[in-house]
């Protein structure tokens, strides 16, 4: 017999950490499934590498996090159908609630001629890679000399600094689909990036879209002053005219040259209307060709479908009217269409709202969905049928095995005299803590 709840929390990301820590003090047990070996998630795969006081700081409040004796971790392994374990044997297991916080692992894509063509790259899979997780730590993401990035949100940023300062470029270029009033990056991520942009390309380029931008209201030389305001002195030294913006730029097609790589971009002109207080952007049916060795979406992610839950649109499935909406969200979601109890599941972070927010939108967001599963479970008895989930497999880690790997890490960066160091591999993982 058990008095305690049990919630299963499918994703060790900040939203599923910090989540999991405040389920714990109401009294429930949690359990932590984490696709990855290591916990952290966004935190520890999707924040630029360079930025290893804030990763540093975050991998220590997740250590401190997974030594709740009311947390269990279950690392390595996958959740979803066809995967180790399904959403449907949480709930056969006794869990009386499950909270996903798996994040967006999927890609959005716009379904346009050339998509595939080789030479393509979407952002998630390229901070992946820069980043070391596995297995997109070991691919070959080949880069050329001349690469687009199509979007205008930190994540380009991130992907336009790594191609810039770790892969030495001259020449990324920027497209962006409505204006420079509408770019999404902020200040502190830009100020990475300003001594990269060339400000006389950008003079221009926001003179060229000026009689469109003005009549919506907008300063047409603000962007500019802004970049130039973000260049820090102790960067002034290391300006480089590499990085050039293209506003009012969408691409339609793709073409790959005779060995199959990209090689180059149709892109078409767009024009920016105001509909109901929104700026939306329409193409003029004019075009252009830019010439490319490679491209890289950063337009946002897209759940994960095969997980289970209802899904739509690249987002999860939330009730039509929640029971317990925080600040006019909803973190609940009916399973009944696909098999799954119509009540006891939540989603929070980037299960929720794909591609919003950074670490600490994230926490938050985690916090809020735990808050909705504790108002749900005053109302539900435990589940006295509790039983532990068995996994088949040897490879499953525990909050022992990420310990060990943690301190195996932190003895070979000092060995190699570096500020952290990771493993490329699961197999390289798992042999250094086993």
């Amino acid at each position: 017999m058990t008095e305690q709840h049990h919630v299963a929390v499918v994703g060790a990301g900040p939203a599923g950490l910090f989540g999991s820590r405040r389920l714990t003090e109401v009294g429930f047990a949690v359990t932590l499934f984490n696709r990855d070996i290591k916990p952290g998630g966004l935190a520890e795969y999707g924040i630029y590498p360079d930025k290893t006081k804030i990763k540093n700081g975050l991998r220590s409040q997740f250590q401190t996090i997974l030594a709740n004796e009311k947390i269990d971790y279950l690392g390595n392994v996958r959740i979803g159908e066809n995967r180790d374990l399904r959403l449907s044997d949480l709930f056969q297991q006794g869990y009386d609630a499950v909270l996903v916080t798996a994040g967006a692992q999927g890609v959005k894509k716009l379904g346009l001629p050339g998509e595939e063509t080789k030479g393509i790259y979407h952002a998630k899979d390229v901070v992946y890679h820069y980043n070391q997780l596995p297995p997109y730590s070991m691919m070959d993401y080949q880069i050329g000399r001349h690469v687009a990035v199509i979007g205008a949100g930190n994540v380009m940023v991130d992907i336009a600094r790594w191609l810039v300062d770790k892969q030495g470029l001259d020449d990324v270029n920027v497209l962006v689909r409505r204006g420079p009033g509408e770019v999404k990056f902020d200040r502190m991520e830009l100020a990475f990036i300003a001594h990269y942009i060339d400000l006389d390309a950008l003079d221009k380029e926001l003179k060229r879209v000026s009689t469109i931008t003005t009549v919506l209201g907008q300063a047409p030389t603000a962007l500019l002053d802004m970049v130039k305001s973000c260049i820090k002195p102790e960067n002034a030294g290391k300006t480089r005219p590499a990085i050039r913006f293209y506003f009012l730029t969408s691409p339609s097609e793709f073409s790959g040259g005779e060995d199959g790589w990209l090689c180059r971009i149709k892109v078409e002109n767009n024009t920016l209307v105001e509909s109901q207080g929104k700026i939306k952007s329409h193409g003029l049916g004019t075009f252009s060709m830019l010439e490319v060795d490679n491209l890289v979406f950063a337009i946002g992610d897209a759940v994960d479908e095969e997980l289970g839950l209802p899904a739509r649109n690249y987002e999860y499935m939330v009730t039509e009217t929640p029971r317990y909406p925080i600040e006019g969200l909803n973190y609940e979601v009916d399973g009944s269409d696909v098999g799954l109890p119509s009540t006891g599941i939540f989603i929070a972070g980037w299960s929720r709202q794909s591609s919003y927010g950074l670490v600490g939108q994230a926490r938050k967001d985690g916090l809020n969905g735990a808050e909705v599963v504790i108002k749900h479970l005053e109302h539900v008895r435990p589940n006295s049928a509790f039983s532990t989930p068995i996994i088949r497999r040897a490879d499953v880690v525990n909050k022992q095995d990420v310990s060990n790997l943690v301190k195996r890490e932190c003895e070979m960066a000092a060995q190699l005299g570096l500020e952290s160091f990771k493993y490329k591999s699961n197999e390289e993982m798992l042999s250094a803590i086993r």
